[in-house]
Parts: structure tokens; C-alpha cells; sequence
């Protein structure tokens, strides 16, 4: 049973996730990663600073890095939509956010894996997968955590009937439409309240 999206706080896409399919972290019908989707690491490629510094004039498109857009250049190496999944500097414990959704033009460097789903797969769903999953067993290091490509491909995948993947995508969606609302109508009520306390600053200045 889908639950009705909250407007006033964060959606808990977690509870419903689980409600919907199980706890990740504890399930045993799991595929491979590659039965879900397609590894494209050839499509990234790191720029250093200097290098981006000179590629900020034009039209420009999002750089990602492993947790998400770090700066807008004016190329791209990738015209579609990927999940990208940090490969190090992530945060990999249950619960934490390891991966995000990239879409259009874009530029990915060598910190994030490309993960591109195949149709059996709903991008949203598999998002909120990684964010409930926890990939600390399958990440080295210690300072510096890291989740090499081969680590990866160890990482149980949960492939539930692709209907029912779309269902908990369409939660995902309203739910951020309507956390959107919310937000516009808290920002719009703290712009009337300053403007109503300015206008009462000025009358009583004026009093005086």
C-alpha cells in the first residue's frame, strides 16, 4: 500500500522502500549488479582544476565528481540518464547517500562509477536501493574509503517486477513535487513576514 507523501517535512522513501520490498540488507532472492544494469566507467574522464578553470565560457553542463556536481564546463562526454555510485570519498553505511542520478549532457570524472540501467530496472528505485543499502563490507581502506569496480559487481541487486518499481518511482516523484511545494510556501511565508516586519520597523520610525 502506497503511503500519501508528507508536504510539510522529508519523505521517508526508506520506509516505503521497505514496506514496498523488503530490507535491502536482508534479503536472499538478490540478482548481479550486472543483470540490472550496464558498467560504462569508459565514459568518464577526470579534468583537474586547471584544466576546468579554462572551460567556463558558453553554454555549460554539469562536471560530476563522486558525490555529485562539482563544477560546469563547457563540454560533455555523456548524453543520457545514469545512476552514478561513488568509487571513493562516498559514504557507503546503510542509510547514507552513496549514489545519485545524473540526466542530458554531462561530464563524469574517475570518482564516481557509471551505472546506466538496462530496461529491467527503474533508475529511482535502484537510487533509494543504494541509499538503504549498506556497502561497508565491500569498500577498502580506512582515511580513504574506496569501492573498486570489481567490489562493486560483488553487490547484491534486489530486481523486484519492473510494475512495481515504477509504482515506488511515481512515489519518489510526487513526493519531491510535493516537498517542493512545501519549501515555496515556507520560502514565500518568510518573505511576507520580513516584509511585513519592515513595513512595521518604518511605521513606528516614523512614529517617533
Amino acid at each position: 500500500m502506497l503511503k500519501t507523501p508528507l508536504k510539510s517535512s522529508l519523505v521517508n522513501f526508506k520506509s516505503q522502500f521497505i514496506e514496498m520490498f523488503g530490507n535491502p540488507n536482508k534479503i536472499t532472492n538478490s540478482s548481479r549488479l550486472e543483470e540490472a544494469f550496464e558498467i560504462r566507467n569508459d565514459l568518464r574522464k577526470p579534468l583537474n582544476d586547471a584544466v576546468r578553470s579554462k572551460m567556463h565560457t558558453g553554454e555549460l553542463y554539469p562536471y560530476y565528481g563522486a558525490n555529485g556536481q562539482v563544477d560546469s564546463i563547457n563540454e560533455y562526454l555523456m548524453d543520457c540518464t545514469a545512476l552514478c555510485l561513488a568509487e571513493d570519498c562516498g559514504a557507503y553505511g546503510a542509510g547514507e547517500s552513496t549514489s545519485y542520478i545524473i540526466k542530458g549532457k554531462s561530464w563524469v570524472n574517475n570518482h564516481a562509477h557509471v551505472l546506466i540501467p538496462l530496461d529491467c530496472c527503474d533508475i529511482e528505485f535502484a537510487n533509494t536501493y543504494f541509499k538503504i543499502l549498506d556497502m561497508t563490507k565491500f569498500v577498502t581502506g580506512t582515511t580513504r574509503l574506496k569501492l573498486t569496480q570489481g567490489k562493486m559487481k560483488e553487490i547484491p541487486f534486489l530486481l523486484p517486477p519492473l510494475s512495481d518499481q515504477k509504482k515506488f518511482a511515481a512515489f519518489v516523484r510526487q513526493s519531491d513535487k510535493s516537498k517542493f511545494v512545501s519549501d515555496t510556501e515556507v520560502r514565500d511565508f518568510r518573505l511576507l513576514s520580513n516584509l511585513i516586519r519592515n513595513y512595521n520597523n518604518m511605521n513606528v520610525k516614523d512614529g517617533n
